[in-house]
């Protein structure tokens, strides 16, 4: 039987990347990336917006399986998700990411910078903690994997939260997955808990 797949991006990911790709290759089914504000986009309008339009996006979709990697599993808490969610090295709330970053109205994390919109700025106001978001989420299929390399206290963070989560340490991943036997881990976890042959 053929399965959707969904895959949310993390901030500045793309397609392209051999994260993807490589889900992409090694899970039957067709499988969907959403860009995090496509087109080079990130905060000139706000946050909520960009949630509801990946909302949109997976009601057309109707996936069976997300996948959110960084950032794209800190939005993927925000939807009312009744399919399992595997969520990769998952980010802090987008304001505790993007405002440490802010001088003179500019983010600049030491390797991108961007112009940031006032509607995008408000809208961080009113972001929830990762602690918030877990609390409220009714769903009792998650499966969560920590870079060891990356952000996995963060990971961790969320497993706690997350009432019958499942975690997985993978310590000597970085926050990209880049290393193939660390992809081929998530792949079997995948294949072997949600049935994706």
């Amino acid at each position: 039987m053929n399965k959707s797949i969904a895959y949310i991006g993390g901030m500045f990911e793309s397609k392209k990347d051999n994260l993807f790709l490589d889900i992409q290759q090694k899970l039957s089914g067709k499988c969907y990336f959403i860009d995090i504000y496509p087109n080079n986009q990130f905060g000139a309008y706000s946050f909520y917006t960009e949630i509801k339009r990946t909302s949109k996006l997976l009601g057309e979709i109707r996936p069976d399986l997300i996948i959110a990697h960084s950032l794209g599993a800190y939005i993927a808490m925000n939807l009312n998700i009744k399919c399992p969610l595997v969520l990769l090295d998952p980010s802090l709330s987008v304001d505790d990411i993007i405002l440490p970053n802010i001088n003179e109205g500019r983010y600049f994390d030491g390797t991108h910078t961007l112009n940031l919109s006032q509607e995008f700025l408000e809208s961080l106001k009113t972001c929830p903690s990762v602690e918030i978001l877990s609390k409220n989420l009714k769903h009792n299929n998650v499966f969560i994997f920590g870079a060891g390399q990356g952000g996995f206290k963060i990971a961790e963070r969320y497993h706690k939260q997350i009432h019958n989560s499942n975690y997985f340490f993978l310590p000597k991943a970085d926050h990209d997955f880049s290393r193939k036997s660390d992809r081929k881990k998530i792949l079997t976890v995948i294949q072997k808990q949600l049935g994706f042959t």
